[in-house]
């Protein structure tokens, strides 16, 4: 693309009674390239969660589940939906992913629920899981 941007008045003193003026224009060419051709764009695999599995003791509770992709997940939990006890981290990224939720109490139902990211910034959470820790029993 052409186009003129401007003139230039340039005026030079040469003498107390002597003026010069000189009119200039100039033009600037400005050259766009198109990028290289990368080919298609492949989309983002979809991010999903499956496979969860709960293994629950007396005082505890072991978590395992699959994501699609490889995610960062956690797991937030507690008596009620409101999940009310706290969150616990996984370290990852992973695809194969387990927790334990210790410290809980005999004889009671929890609630949880699994978000995870993945390296294409998606997230997901999933719905509402519950299990109840056993009951202890003595002697029989």
């Amino acid at each position: 693309m052409n186009k003129p941007l401007s003139k230039i008045i340039f005026v030079l003193l040469l003498s107390p009674f002597f003026v010069l003026a000189v009119t200039s224009s100039f033009t600037v060419t400005q050259t766009v390239t198109a990028p290289p051709d990368v080919g298609p764009i492949e989309p983002k695999p979809v991010l999903t969660i499956s496979n969860v599995v709960i293994t629950a003791s007396t005082t505890k509770a072991d978590l395992t589940w699959q994501t699609s992709n490889s995610a960062n997940c956690f797991i937030s939990y507690g008596t009620t939906t409101n999940y009310d006890l706290g969150v616990v981290n996984e370290a990852g990224p992973l695809s194969s992913h387990a927790l334990s939720l210790t410290g809980l109490t005999p004889s009671k139902t929890y609630h949880f629920q699994i978000s995870c990211t993945d390296s294409y910034i998606q997230s997901i959470t999933s719905p509402d899981y519950s299990f109840s820790t056993l009951e202890i029993t003595f002697g029989s």
